[in-house]
């Protein structure tokens, strides 16, 4: 009876795991929208993207003349800009033939170091934005925010509002992240 128990925690173990890898990832989020703009998600919905939008592998962006879209990528601290008209599948460029490809801007090293820092202390705790478990992280990633760190944070978040339009919320992403690693750290 014990091993029979045994055995089915195991394979449902397995068996969750093994759906929790279907679950298709976030590889970035809209960080500003202008003019008529139409996403259709990799599931297939349509919709208008607003900022703080997730997007993932396949979805596909339609943008018609005069329109505007920024796309934040969070792993690679990649920000491209697309012009309409044009469409263009996440992960495929444009389809147009003729269409200008994105203009793509780099955030700081300091930045993207800070957000991917913030991503992964928070990839073991989130699901959907709902915390699951609490799971311990390293030492380091459990310190205070001291003097330094609250200064560089200013001054990253100072150069990015430089960097971008003041309608593009590409700053306060990078803010939001250092906050909430700095929440998850002090839990």
């Amino acid at each position: 009876m014990c091993s029979k128990s045994l055995f089915l925690l195991v394979a449902l173990y397995f068996l969750s795991a093994a759906c929790f890898a279907q679950l298709p990832s976030d590889l970035g989020i809209v960080t500003f929208v202008s003019g008529e703009v139409r996403l259709r998600s990799s599931a297939g919905d349509e919709s208008v993207p607003k900022p703080f939008g997730r997007i993932r592998a396949n979805d596909r962006f339609t943008l018609r003349p005069g329109a505007t879209l920024r796309i934040l990528y969070l792993q690679s601290g990649n920000s491209e800009l697309w012009n309409g008209p044009m469409e263009f599948n996440i992960g495929n460029g444009p389809q147009n033939p003729g269409s200008a490809p994105a203009q793509v801007q780099r955030l700081s090293v300091a930045a993207r170091t800070k957000m991917q820092t913030a991503l992964r202390i928070n990839s073991n705790e989130r699901l959907g934005g709902v915390t699951v478990r609490s799971i311990g992280t390293s030492r380091d990633a459990k310190a205070s925010l001291d003097a330094d760190q609250l200064t560089e944070i200013r001054e990253i978040y100072g150069q990015l509002r430089k960097e971008f339009p003041g309608n593009d919320i590409t700053p306060e992403v990078f803010l939001s992240m250092s906050i909430q690693q700095y929440l998850s750290a002090n839990q």
